[in-house]
């Protein structure tokens, strides 16, 4: 299990894993980490409540 204690910075994570697997499968593996819009999530949380 693992513990994350103050801010996980998930466009590095993200981006290192991606390293990873390239090296390990010789390819060329890239990520892009956009924000998703969280006002259609937040709508259907209330409507759940």
């Amino acid at each position: 299990m693992v513990e994350i204690h103050g801010k996980f910075d998930v466009e590095l994570f993200y981006k290192t894993l991606a390293k990873i697997l390239s090296r390990r499968e010789n390819a060329d593996i890239t990520v892009t980490v956009t924000m998703e819009d969280n006002s259609e999530l937040k709508e259907k949380q209330k409507m759940d409540s």
